[in-house]
């Protein structure tokens, strides 16, 4: 297997237990812990979002707003810009499905 089908597999529950883990062991304050659980599930939702939409090749009005409000928690964290590039790519996705896209399409310009 290779690094990136393990990270798909695994890397949501090891994201999680990365923050339980630190919340168990106290090696740093509270409010950081809570602050870098936070960062992580942000971050897992976005790749995991992004990585959806982009597979389906296209994503709705109400899903790109949801994203983008999920991109500016992210981005209030003050944390890199990676996600960035990942808003771009989602934003440029068409609004509907490309195969009912060309039959509304069609039918415009058969009437």
């Amino acid at each position: 297997m290779d690094v990136l089908t393990l990270l798909k597999q695994y890397g949501e529950p090891v994201v999680y237990l990365v923050g339980i883990v630190l919340l168990i062991t106290k090696v740093v304050r509270p409010i950081s812990v809570i602050y870098a659980i936070n960062a992580l599930m942000l971050w897992n939702m976005l790749v995991r979002d992004h990585d959806f939409y982009v597979n389906q090749k296209y994503c709705n009005a109400d899903d790109k707003r949801r994203y983008c409000d999920l991109y500016m928690k992210y981005k209030a964290l003050k944390l890199n810009d990676i996600a960035d590039n990942y808003k771009t790519e989602v934003l440029a996705l068409p609004e509907c499905k490309p195969a009912i896209r060309q039959k509304r399409t069609t039918k415009t310009k058969g009437e």
